[in-house]
């Protein structure tokens, strides 16, 4: 794996003022642009579309977390939106955010799960999604093998990356036509939006908390922090947490045991690898990822996986 840790200045792209597509709901300032036609980078398209999505005002640093997801998803052989480090000049302050590959391209269509679930639920309440299960969506199609090994990724790699909110418009799918055929396929959409995972919001004035091993637990197992946005099924009146919801998930669906282990291999140093490249890449203190914010980072996706490993005894 490649990756590339240039500061892509955004400033002369293309601004793509007129679309209003579902990929840019969420509670974050994003804008999309078209990369030049010879961006002279290697990790950008030429003429794609691309989202610039910046941090929340109160932590500038969460944009990294991004596209470490990116990345870590490629070590897990999970497919996320190719994301990298975008900047942009405003009159009096310079901004970095990420710059993340769009995921789909015309004449392809998105569909997502929101609209999904207003299929398969009457009166779905899709601004809080408290319906919004697991069992509703996997019963709502005739063969729904790829969709359960596709759903085993996903769901495994927001355990592992402590992700709470893929809600209903963080999923979906791309309609595609396949060459030769008339009728479109539905793919999965890639693990997309994952900018509220990884313990953004920990200062690092309070990562000495996390020495005590008792701290480190409750964090890593409260349902209220580490739960999947959708439950179970449709008639529970709580989330299990990420764990013991995957330990039901195998427990259902045991074809899934060997999927799961096999995203679970990666090792410390092979993550370490693919990020370290990462660390004061941002001259900007304001902006930059620290060593130590990567090292907290990594130390939680390491208990993530461990936690889990041992749950569904792997």
């Amino acid at each position: 794996m490649e990756f590339n840790n240039t500061v892509i200045d955004i400033n002369s792209w293309h601004a793509d003022e007129t679309y209003d597509g579902v990929y840019n709901k969420g509670a974050r300032v994003k804008s999309h642009y078209f990369s030049p036609k010879d961006p002279l980078i290697n990790c950008i398209k030429p003429g794609h579309r691309y989202l610039f999505k910046l941090s929340k005002k109160w932590c500038p640093w969460q944009f990294w977390m991004e596209i470490i997801a990116y990345r870590l998803g490629c070590l897990m052989d999970v497919k996320v939106p190719p994301a990298h480090i975008g900047f942009s000049r405003e009159i009096d302050k310079e901004i970095y955010g990420a710059l993340i590959e769009w995921f789909y391209t015309e004449p392809e269509q998105y569909v997502d799960g929101s609209l999904i679930m207003k299929e398969i639920i009457e009166d779905y309440d899709d601004e809080k999604g408290k319906q919004h299960n697991l069992t509703s969506i996997l019963s709502n199609f005739d063969n729904n093998e790829l969709l359960i090994k596709n759903w085993a990724k996903i769901l495994t790699f927001d355990s592992v990356i402590g992700n709470t909110d893929r809600h209903q418009d963080n999923w979906g799918f791309i309609l595609r036509k396949v060459q030769g055929q008339e009728e479109r396929r539905a793919i999965f959409s890639p693990a997309f939006d994952n900018g509220t995972a990884l313990a953004y919001g920990t200062l690092e004035e309070k990562f000495y908390l996390f020495d005590d091993e008792n701290y480190v637990k409750t964090y890593l197992k409260r349902p209220r922090r580490a739960k999947h946005h959708m439950k179970w099924s449709l008639d529970d009146d709580r989330h299990l947490n990420f764990f013991d919801f995957m330990a039901k998930f195998v427990e259902q669906f045991p074809q899934t045991g060997d999927i799961i282990s096999n995203l679970l291999r990666f090792t410390r140093h092979e993550a370490e690898i693919i990020l370290e490249d990462l660390v004061d890449s941002v001259d900007d203190s304001r902006y930059c990822l620290t060593l130590e914010r990567l090292n907290f980072t990594l130390d939680l996706v390491m208990k993530r996986k461990e936690i889990l490993k041992s749950t569904l005894k792997l």
